[in-house]
Formats: C-alpha cells, sequence, structure tokens
C-alpha cells in the first residue's frame, strides 16, 4: 500500500507464467484481484507487470482472457502505444526475431494521465534486459 497526500493505493507488481495458456494466466489473474481486493477492499489498485501476454498464442496479446477479466472488474488496461513491443533481444536471447507486447498497467480507482515505454539499450546500444520498461503517470484517484 502507498500512501499520498489524496489517501493509499494499492501497488502489485506481478510476473504471470510464460509457460502456459491464455485461460492459465487468466486464473493467475482472478486470484491476484481476488487476493488484492480482500487484502484492501475498496481502495484503488495499479497491477503491473509481464503478464506474458500473447505467449504461445503468436504473439497476438489481444487473445489474452485476463483484459476481458479485468475489464469486467473495472480495470483499465495501459502500456504505452498499442503497436510498440516491450520486448527485444538481449545477451542470452533464445528468439531474437520475436518481439511481443507483455508489459502492462491495470488500473482502478485511479486516473492514469499517460503510459510510455522506454527502451533498455544502454549508451552504447548494448541491451540491459530482454524488456523495455514501461511507465505510467498517476494523475489521482478516479
Amino acid at each position: 500500500m502507498i500512501e499520498t497526500e489524496a489517501g493509499p493505493y494499492v501497488a502489485v507488481s506481478v510476473h504471470l507464467e510464460s509457460a502456459t495458456t491464455a485461460a492459465y494466466r487468466e486464473r493467475q489473474m482472478k486470484e491476484l484481484i481476488d487476493r488484492v481486493e480482500t487484502a484492501f477492499p475498496r481502495l484503488p489498485i495499479l497491477i503491473g507487470g509481464d503478464l506474458n501476454t500473447g505467449n504461445h498464442a503468436g504473439g497476438d496479446f489481444e487473445a489474452e482472457g485476463l483484459f476481458a477479466l479485468s475489464a469486467a472488474r473495472g480495470f483499465i488496461r495501459h502500456g504505452g502505444a498499442i503497436d510498440q513491443m516491450t520486448t527485444r533481444p538481449s545477451l542470452i536471447t533464445r528468439w531474437p526475431e520475436r518481439a511481443m507486447k507483455l508489459d502492462w498497467f491495470l488500473a482502478r480507482g485511479l486516473t492514469i494521465g499517460h503510459s510510455s515505454i522506454t527502451s533498455s539499450l544502454d549508451r552504447s546500444g548494448r541491451p540491459l534486459s530482454d524488456h523495455d520498461y514501461i511507465t505510467c503517470r498517476i494523475d489521482g484517484f478516479a
């Protein structure tokens, strides 16, 4: 829980399973939301991280049921430009030609003003990670 002058909100960092199906990730998200709601009833929630969306679905992140599930629970999806991928080849990437959009924020009860994706390359062009990082600006409570 994060305290602000306007009141508290809950921030959750998550890394959903990659070596499974979209249906399994949807169940993971349902259980996560259920537990956060139980622990912090009525508080605004920001969930962010590697949701592994599109894995084993040809990279089609829209095939993920977790987005419909979270929307039905009042969450709004944020993740920078919809066509901008969040993965990149790293020093140990097994499939360097594959780029995917795996990283997202899901917000409920918060007004997100802007979300963006920032390159994880250092000044020399060397990758620091196989994921670029996503950020969002919270403008207030919804």
